[in-house]
This record gives structure tokens, sequence and C-alpha cells, in this order.
């Protein structure tokens, strides 16, 4: 899939002869890392290769050294995205003011939680991708956060899902995504990389990504038309996409939405969340003796 992904990535930058999806060339492979290339086709049967520098490179050296840098490259995957989460996905899930790294404020989104957990759990009934937008600053972070966190088995059991609203119809199950990716200024080849290593942790199975911040990565569009819509049209991998209002227009055609200021907006959820967040900023809150403005709304 890795080497599918690079090929558009190659096509959509203009570069090299275009190929349909699916197809490699025939006679010519290039060893990424090494700069060689390798002629003679299929490099199970072939015995001696010629590198850059004019050296004999066996094809078991040649398997060893793309097997050393996939490890190299799905460590640094696996570290981008734990980073991805400290300091991204779980600040904006909690949803709160406090730094102390344990405060859950997050309420309100009933809906769309709810249609995300039924498009993971209904594959057959919805679209392979679904994009939950919104104009800056909407919670889309915070929505696919709780959802990720939540479908987290090491992460899940310390979420206080009481506290933030969470029931069987807003709970995922667990380990619903095969990676989960903050893409605000990724590249492309970075994200297929890791599109390709949720493949193969996938096995036989159909992978399922959370992608977020789309629409800021380094190269949104070639992104978007060189690897996302390919793999949505082929069925290769289901994609779980949040990105502003405007770019989501990109991927209409291929996604049911999940539009935070439209359908799925929540004013009501709004309000009490801006109310309990002013009562328990801290102990010594004006607001605190406030009388509750819920029952009004």
């Amino acid at each position: 899939m890795r080497e599918r992904l690079r090929w558009g990535l190659r096509r959509g930058r203009g570069l090299g002869r275009s190929l349909p999806w699916g197809r490699s060339r025939p006679h010519t492979l290039i060893a990424e890392g090494t700069g060689s290339i390798v002629a003679g086709g299929d490099i199970g049967h072939a015995t001696v290769y010629i590198g850059t520098g004019g050296e004999n490179i066996t094809a078991q050296d040649l398997r060893a050294r793309a097997g050393h840098e996939r490890i190299e490259r799905e460590r640094a995957s696996a570290e981008r995205q734990r980073e991805a989460f400290a300091r991204h996905f779980l600040p904006k899930a909690r949803a709160s003011v406090r730094t102390d790294g344990v405060t859950w404020d997050f309420t309100g989104r009933r809906e769309a939680l709810r249609r995300i957990v039924t498009w993971l759990t209904d594959p057959a009934g919805n679209r392979p991708g679904l994009v939950v937008s919104g104009a800056p600053g909407s919670g889309k972070t915070a929505v696919l956060g709780l959802i990720a966190s939540l479908a987290d088995p090491s992460r899940h059991s310390h979420v206080p899902k009481e506290r933030v609203g969470v029931d069987a119809e807003t709970l995922p199950p667990p380990d619903s995504f095969n990676t989960v990716i903050y893409a605000a200024g990724l590249s492309a080849e970075v994200i297929s990389d890791a599109l390709a290593h949720a493949t193969r942790r996938a096995g036989t199975s159909t992978p399922v990504v959370l992608i977020d911040a789309v629409d800021e990565a380094d190269e949104p569009k070639l992104l978007v038309d060189s690897v996302l819509k390919p793999l949505l049209l082929d069925g290769s991998a289901r994609l779980l996409l949040g990105m502003r209002t405007e770019p989501a227009t990109q991927v209409s055609d291929l996604c049911d939405e999940v539009d935070l200021d439209g359908g799925f907006a929540d004013p009501k959820g709004m309000r009490r969340h801006v109310e309990h967040v002013l009562r328990q900023t801290t102990e010594a809150s004006p607001f605190r003796s406030w009388p509750s403005a819920a029952g009004c709304c």
C-alpha cells in the first residue's frame, strides 16, 4: 500500500510517469533510503542488483535495508502519534481551562458523538469516510479527541464518562482505530507512511484511521487528492477526518458529514460547558454563587 500511495504522491506533484492505482513499474524498483535503482523486476527471484556507486547489493541486503527503514519509520510514526495525543487530542478532549492534566470539562455534543459511533459500528450502512467539520474553535479536535480516548483501552478508564455525558450510544468500541494522526504540519509522505503502517496492523481487515487537522497539513490538497480520495474510492481504508467547513467540501462526494456548526450544532451543550467552566475555574470564582442558567435553556 505504501508503494501505491507513494506513486500517487509522485503523480500528484507531476513527477514521473502516471500509473493506474494498484500497479507498479514492471522492471524498475526504487529502493527508498539507498538511492539505488534496481533492475530486474521481481525482487524475490533476482540475486544481484547494482547500487548507485556501482557496488553489488544482494537481494537479502536490500530487503534488510528496506526492513530496517520501515521499522525506523514506524517507530517515528508511533512517537509522533503519542506526542499528538499528549499535546493536542487529550487537552482538547478534556476541554478544561485547568492545567492539571486530569480535569475533564467536556460536555454536550451527544448527537455528534452518537453519529460517529454509528459510523464506526456500521460499516455497511455508511460511507467509507466521515468528516467532522466546523469553523476554527468549533470543537472538532475536542470531539475527535474524546472519541479516540474512549476507544483506546489504555486511556478509556481515565475518562470520567458520567461527568462528560458518555453512555452506551456514544461509547465507541475498544480499539476502533488502527492509528490516530494529527496532520497539522505533516507532509503527505509522512501521513501515507502512517496509513501504510495502519494497513499492516489491520491485517486482512479494512483499517480504520482517524486524521484530524487535514486542512492544516503541509500540502493539504495533495494529501486529499493523491492519498485520501484514492483510499476512499477503492475501499482500502475507512477514514474519520477532521477539517474546517470549506475544505471539507473537497471530500463531500465520498464522506458523510458531521457539521458542528450546522445540523450537529449544540448551543445548549455549549452554554452548559461555559457555565461549568466559569464556576469551576478556581475555588474563588465569583460565579460559584450565581444561580444556574441551565434550566432556562
